[in-house]
């Protein structure tokens, strides 16, 4: 059994909502983590025909049959439900009554903020972090291997291959989500567009070129990217932007959720590949902006991350604020820090001295080796420790 970081944020929320919403990409261990958080709840899958006929024919005969403590699955698939546990949670006034899962965040979130705002806690569940994958794949997984296989649990609980397995969650599941949520006339200029897009990872997202590569129009991609980010493949980072009367970068960085499956849409079929391969800096920048992303929706917590760039002169790749401190991170996959990136950090710093809203400026270099360190002033943080620093 994978034991998850979640666990105790998702106990602590039903203990003080009557709902915890858990939501997720398709096969992050949304359900399993539910029921083993909660034995004693019933568990209502929504993804079987049968059940789902009968809860969207007569939602409200439907939730009466099945009185809480109740973890309702793939909650997206019956939205009707929401105004229906509205009612009963109001009527209970009891914490800990629904566990709802989902994996669409783009209609579900309406009707949950809709339906249940102020009676359901939010968290995030996504692939395992890398605290997690060490747990069972041991202390000598390399980075390479890491980056290749990502973090999806099934890969580590059945012991999968991830050149066969990830293809085929693409299709199952990533393409099919996708065709439910918006119409796919072109399904082959879809496929070229999502290689396109892992391609571009960590890189700043420019709509029009996507589109002129893919051969369809700007809008198309727009809505795409927005249905991939529902479904919780890929997320944008926007622009750190502050009046320094600095010209600055104002495009989103685009980042996937797993490095898994970036590797698979750009063909790389084995780990040693990435040792030299061209893109390793860029899947490597991806992967360490979504184990943040992890680090926090483990937690139960919100962070704001943004990356820097001036045009022309340096870039921070994320920038994460806490009120009136930021983390300025560089990353970079070698498995020694040159001085460019701790230059840049002291150039952003130099900066932030002219904000009066920035108190404190704490500079990080997460990279591909294995000694926590300072230097001039430089925390250096190794890969394999990034769950175990005090972000």
């Amino acid at each position: 059994m994978i034991v998850r970081q979640m666990a105790s944020a998702l106990l602590e929320r039903s203990a003080s909502r009557p709902v915890v919403t858990l939501l997720g990409p398709r096969q992050s261990g949304k359900t399993t983590l539910a029921r083993q958080a909660f034995p004693r709840s019933q568990y209502v899958n929504l993804e079987h025909p049968t059940v789902r006929e009968m809860a969207l024919s007569d939602p409200e005969t439907f939730l009466a049959r099945h009185r809480p403590p109740v973890i309702f699955d793939e909650i997206q698939r019956c939205p009707e439900l929401l105004s229906f546990i509205q009612v009963a949670v109001d009527q209970q006034n009891r914490n800990g009554e629904y566990i709802l899962t989902g994996s669409q965040q783009l209609h579900l979130s309406r009707g949950v903020s809709q339906s249940l705002a102020g009676r359901t806690a939010l968290l995030e569940l996504l692939p395992l972090d890398i605290r997690e994958v060490q747990s069972v794949s041991g202390a000598d997984l390399s980075l390479s291997r890491a980056l290749f296989q990502g973090g999806y649990p099934r890969l580590f609980s059945e012991r999968l291959a991830p050149e066969t397995w990830l293809p085929d969650y693409i299709e199952t599941y990533l393409e099919r989500d996708v065709r439910e949520l918006v119409q796919v006339r072109d399904f082959v200029a879809f496929r070229t567009t999502l290689r396109l897009l892992a391609g571009r990872t960590s890189q700043e997202l420019i709509l029009s070129r996507v589109a002129a590569d893919a051969g369809v129009s700007v809008d198309t991609v727009r809505g795409w990217v927005s249905v991939l980010e529902a479904t919780f493949a890929l997320f944008r980072v926007p622009p750190f932007f502050r009046n320094w009367r600095k010209r600055l970068v104002k495009a989103p960085k685009l980042h996937f959720i797993d490095s898994g499956i970036v590797c698979s849409l750009l063909g790389v079929t084995d780990a040693n590949m990435l040792d030299t391969y061209p893109l390793r800096g860029a899947i490597f920048e991806s992967w360490v902006a979504a184990e943040l992303r992890k680090h926090f929706a483990n937690r139960g917590e919100r962070v704001t991350m943004s990356h820097f760039r001036a045009s022309p002169g340096f870039e921070v790749d994320i920038i994460l604020e806490r009120g009136s401190r930021i983390d300025a991170i560089e990353i970079k996959s070698g498995r020694a820090v040159n001085d460019d990136a701790i230059h840049a950090l002291h150039a952003f710093e130099e900066l932030a001295k002219s904000d009066p809203t920035i108190t404190d400026v704490r500079k990080i270099v997460v990279y591909g080796g294995d000694e926590q360190y300072r230097r001039s002033g430089v925390n250096l943080v190794p890969w394999r420790q990034m769950q175990e620093f005090e972000w």
